[in-house]
């Protein structure tokens, strides 16, 4: 569990230490026009974190009672692994992003740095409210398709590797500059 959390803190860290100095236009910048900028990773990024606060807050709260989906599990460990691997930092394959969190193509302030900090102090909070909860048990769909489940355990760390997955990507665009 310690673990779990100091990686988030280390990807915040990594993502101020990374990118704040950089002027507006360094960070929205696009080494093409299909690829996305260091600002629009982040972007990305908190816009995927956001979706999972909702499920997060009734697990800790108690509220939480399984859809359809998640009673029925279907594909459960095969959903699991297919996320896991496809967001896997090693994993350097282009994913599409559902529309609901693609970054858009407007000017990003280097707010989202701090936005994306707050939201990994608020997801590590969650964490530990869940630390005694069986996560590994309890059947979750992906806040973005109600088909798709996995476990809460595994949602955590989705979480986790696709943040690292763009934050080395951002640096790679960064590395281009």
């Amino acid at each position: 569990m310690e673990n779990y959390i100091q990686t988030l803190q280390a990807n915040s860290e990594f993502a101020r230490s990374e990118f704040s100095s950089l002027t507006d236009e360094q960070f929205n910048f696009k080494p093409s026009p299909d690829k996305w900028s260091i600002a629009q990773c982040l972007l990305h990024l908190v816009k995927t974190n956001k979706g999972y606060f909702p499920i997060y807050e009734r697990l800790s709260t108690g509220n939480y009672t399984p859809n359809l989906f998640e009673r029925m599990g279907l594909g459960k460990s095969l959903w699991e692994k297919l996320f896991i691997n496809g967001v896997d930092p090693k994993n350097v394959k282009k994913m599409k992003a559902p529309p609901s969190i693609q970054p858009g193509k407007s000017h990003i302030d280097k707010s989202i740095i701090e936005k994306l900090a707050e939201q990994n102090k608020k997801v590590a909070e969650y964490y530990l409210q869940l630390q005694h909860t069986d996560l590994k048990n309890i059947t979750i769909s992906s806040p973005f398709a109600n088909i798709i489940v996995y476990s809460a355990d595994c949602a955590f760390n989705i979480v986790n590797l696709h943040e690292q997955r763009h934050l080395q990507q951002a640096k790679r665009v960064k590395d281009l500059l």
